[in-house]
């Protein structure tokens, strides 16, 4: 079976309802009971093979909510067919006036509400799990028949002679409004939904919709309002019976070939990535160790003589190189630790002035060397829920790029933006008035098979790894980093980190 487009979902609709309206009306020609319990026996059973279709896709759906309309319409299943046993003249519950428009209603508000929600909230994480929504339903659907037939306390929905009660026709106006509700968040979740399965929950909303309007209007259970109105139905489940089938068998069959491939692809940037390390690893340690040996070997074979100033000058040297080659150890164990999750995330509620205050500490010494002010405007009280050991590590790594990138005079600072309550995400910003970076060097700054690196102002050396570590933190926390710069004005990195729990107080200015 192959996604073939709205022409193609409408032409297989026609081909299926058609036959199935013209035999249903000639039940009707005979018996209007006949008409009517097939009729009813037919949506029932749409229903339910759509909740077994969405029940045994769960694992592969991409989407839990169409497990949840799936499980809805079991039961809006069961309610219809104590609707279907309970109609005028079928011999079933007797000595109980019209149960079946009361067990409609009931049935039909569980419907038009499962829509509303499967609407609103279509490619949003449920927050509910699968058995809690199961017994919901349940308990909705065993409460209301039991208010009909156990306690017989649920309102009159038809009189017979008068027609219907203002508590049914007040109550399939409800029904309409939620429909059309349901239809406005479906539109709005049309790009999540994607063609053609936007049009076929779109087209069952909206001929539910339809039906009710038909069902509001009926005087008596037989009369060409109701016939039609049950048409309608059939028409409204089919719809919702070919989306659940799109996405209960097809999509799974898309989204294993599409994992597939995006595992390939993971696998083939991992791998480049671990050769690059090695490759790195190999280069760039040899070249320090050596020097070191080469040096320690100069000043085992100097001769007498050789005065303090040279062994001096030949041990800053050491020092120096084997500065460089711990700081080269020291972030590509925590890139690599980082890059693959050996090293576990702990989040709490942290206050970013705070966090920054104590990065910035880390860095007073280098940046009083070279002249250049860092500053904290990151406002009191700015609160988020993260790991404080990340978020640290990446103004750190930031921090002590600009100051490597800055002339004397000039001024690096730590400052968030964005700060509306209501979004998701902040972003840290460190912004510098270094020397900027060219817009070629800007492509290859986070990626490693490019690693990019140069001498600081201060022929300070880099390891190529920092600005690789902090993009590894941002994307891991949920977040991303972005860079915009100008040659002679200097940098801003941008990092945007999840709020997360602590949203609720993200800003508190003093």
């Amino acid at each position: 079976m192959t996604i073939d487009g709205q022409g193609g979902s409408i032409r297989r609709s026609l081909t299926v309802l058609l036959p199935t309206f013209f035999i249903l009306y000639l039940f009707s020609r005979y018996s209007y009971l006949l008409f009517h319990t097939f009729a009813e026996f037919a949506s029932s059973m749409i229903a339910a093979a759509a909740f077994i279709i969405a029940w045994n896709t769960r694992r592969h759906s991409q989407n839990e909510w169409i497990v949840f309309l799936g499980i809805a319409y079991a039961h809006v299943a069961v309610i219809d067919i104590f609707h279907t046993l309970s109609f005028s003249g079928m011999p079933i519950f007797v000595g109980y006036d019209y149960p079946a428009g009361q067990a409609w209603l009931i049935a039909r508000s569980l419907e038009a509400v499962s829509l509303l929600i499967f609407s609103a909230f279509y490619g949003k994480p449920s927050p509910v799990p699968r058995p809690a929504v199961f017994l919901a339903f349940t308990i909705f659907t065993v409460g209301g028949l039991a208010s009909i037939f156990v306690f017989r306390i649920f309102p009159p929905c038809f009189v017979e002679g008068q027609g219907q009660t203002p508590f049914k026709v007040i109550g399939e106006t409800a029904i309409i409004c939620v429909l059309l509700l349901a239809s406005y968040f479906a539109f709005r979740s049309r790009g999540a939904m994607r063609s053609p399965v936007f049009g076929l929950t779109e087209a069952s909303i909206l001929l539910t919709a339809v039906s009710e309007v038909m069902f509001a209007g009926y005087v008596q259970v037989d009369d060409a309002m109701n016939l039609f109105g049950h048409f309608i139905k059939v028409a409204s489940f089919y719809y919702f019976y070919e989306a659940i089938v799109r996405r209960g068998l097809e999509d799974p069959a898309e989204l294993i070939f599409a994992n597939l491939s995006a595992s390939e692809a993971q696998l083939k940037r991992s791998n480049a990535a671990k050769d690059a390390f090695i490759s790195i690893l190999a280069h760039d340690l040899r070249n320090p160790i050596s020097g070191i040996a080469n040096l320690s070997r100069n000043l085992l074979d100097y001769p007498d003589g050789s005065g303090p100033l040279a062994d001096r000058r030949e041990l800053e040297v050491i020092q120096s190189t084997a500065r460089h080659a711990l700081d080269l150890v020291t972030d590509l164990l925590d890139w690599a630790g980082y890059h693959d999750r050996k090293i576990d995330d702990k989040p709490e509620t942290i206050d970013l002035r705070e966090v920054a205050a104590e990065a910035i500490g880390l860095h007073l010494g280098s940046a009083s060397d070279a002249g250049v002010a860092l500053a904290n405007e990151i406002p009191k009280g700015t609160m988020i829920h993260a790991d404080p050991m990340r978020v640290n590590t990446i103004m750190r790594n930031l921090i002590g790029n600009g100051i490597k990138f800055t002339p004397g005079g000039g001024k690096v600072a730590v400052a968030v933006k964005d700060q509306d309550e209501e979004e998701d995400f902040i972003s840290l910003e460190v912004a510098d008035t270094g020397i900027g970076i060219h817009d070629d060097d800007l492509k290859m700054l986070f990626q490693i098979e490019k690693r990019f690196s140069r001498r600081g102002l201060r022929d300070e050396r880099g390891t190529g790894f920092g600005l690789l570590l902090v993009k590894e933190l941002a994307e891991q926390g949920g977040g991303s980093v972005a860079v915009r710069s100008r040659l002679g004005e200097g940098s801003v990195f941008s990092v945007a980190l999840p709020r997360g729990s602590g949203r609720q107080g993200a800003r508190a200015t003093s």
